[in-house]
This record gives C-alpha cells, sequence and structure tokens, in this order.
C-alpha cells in the first residue's frame, strides 16, 4: 500500500529499479494504482496535519524536498529499503489508583512501542471505569424491574435491538471522552495524550525492569 501511496515519488521508481527481485517477490504488479488525485495527509501523533498533497503532486519539486525532511523513517526504509517494520512490544505495569477494593492491584500488559497514552487511557476507561459502573447498575436494577423488560421485549420486536444499538454508541461516546477523567502517569509526572510507550519509558521512567504506570481519575 506505501507503494502504491508513494508511486509518484521518484524514489519509489529508482529503488524498484535498483532491486529486480524485490518487485517479483511480492507481486508489485498485482499491487492497485491509486488514482493520482487521491489526498495524502501527513501528521503529529497528535493529530495536528504537517502536509496534505495529491499523490502525483510527490513527483514536484516542493513536494519531494518536504518528504524527504518529515516523512518518517520507517516509510522510508518500506519504500527505499523494502524493510518491513518490527513491532517491538513493551512490557508494563499498570497500577490502578482509584478507590474500589476491586481494582487495588497491578496487572501486566504488554502494547506496541508506537502505542501513544491516549490509547492506554481508551483502553483504561473501557475495561475499568465502564465494566465497573455496568456491574453496579445491574446490581441495583429490581429484579422486577428484569422481567418487566424481559415481557415488553417479547411485544416489541424492534425495541431490544434498538437499545443494544443505542448503548453500542453510547458506550464509545463515553470511551471517547475517557481523556476527561483520567490521567495517566509515570514517575508521578502526567504524561501527554500524544507520547508513545517508547517515550515514556526512555525519558520518562530512565529505569530497569518493566515499565511501571499509574492511572488515576481526575479530581
Amino acid at each position: 500500500m506505501l507503494h502504491s501511496l508513494f508511486e509518484y515519488w521518484p524514489i519509489t521508481k529508482q529503488a524498484l529499479e535498483a532491486n529486480d527481485n524485490y518487485a517479483e517477490r511480492v507481486h508489485l504488479d498485482n499491487l492497485c494504482h491509486i488514482p493520482g488525485h487521491t489526498p495524502i495527509f501527513l501528521g503529529e501523533v497528535g493529530g495536528r496535519t504537517l502536509y496534505r498533497f495529491r499523490c502525483n503532486e510527490a513527483c514536484g519539486e516542493p513536494e519531494q524536498s518536504f518528504l524527504h525532511e518529515v516523512l518518517p523513517q520507517f516509510i522510508v526504509n518500506v519504500i527505499v529499503k523494502h524493510q518491513v517494520p518490527v513491532l517491538n512490544k513493551i512490557p508494563f505495569i499498570l497500577h490502578h489508583q482509584i478507590t474500589s477494593t476491586k481494582f487495588n492491584k497491578k496487572d501486566r500488559l504488554s502494547a506496541s512501542d508506537m502505542m501513544i497514552v491516549r490509547k492506554v487511557i481508551e483502553y483504561i476507561y473501557e475495561r475499568y471505569i465502564l465494566n465497573e459502573q455496568q456491574q453496579q447498575q445491574q446490581q441495583q436494577q429490581p429484579q422486577t424491574q428484569t422481567q418487566q423488560q424481559t415481557l415488553s421485549t417479547g411485544l416489541v420486536g424492534s425495541g431490544s435491538s434498538q437499545q443494544d444499538g443505542n448503548g453500542e454508541q453510547q458506550r464509545e461516546s463515553d470511551i471517547s471522552k475517557s481523556i476527561d477523567h483520567i490521567e495517566l502517569l509515570c514517575q508521578e509526572q502526567i504524561l501527554d495524550l500524544s507520547m508513545d510507550l517508547r517515550t515514556v519509558k526512555h525519558f520518562m521512567w530512565k529505569g530497569g525492569g518493566d515499565l511501571v504506570l499509574c492511572f488515576r481519575t481526575k479530581s
């Protein structure tokens, strides 16, 4: 796909011509040719767009100069050196700092070193906060009310599926707002949402052994 996106970038063609066996090995002739007007956005992890151009504009001098400067190295390695990026995982310990006694423990997890803090927070919110809230609601719900809902479900056939759909949409909306409720910390320092785990380990943790992360709810 990267070769297709950057098909008009001269370096792509030069790299393929320099290695005749590569095109045959990965069957590049069978890859799709993306329309030249397809837009490409290059941006930061946090979402800010650095540059926008169309596929067929990659052959222009301004675009070539910009791509040389800002294109991530792993993309260059795939296009020029034909090296598939290695997915490194970082083990880390997640310490829960919430009041419920159910979560007063530490979990040992692992994730890609490119995973950003925002995604970790979304996982925390979905895995622990939302699940705990749902369990509490189920326990507080009277059994008679459950029976009434069962009867009404039999009378109105589409009600159950509609409620399930609304519930799923609400859950996704809550997860997207998780950054408003949770902070992730390392060495008692609040982590930036756009920071990846590799950066956290090398510049915040600065120690041996597994990375230790803590989370807490915002006051």
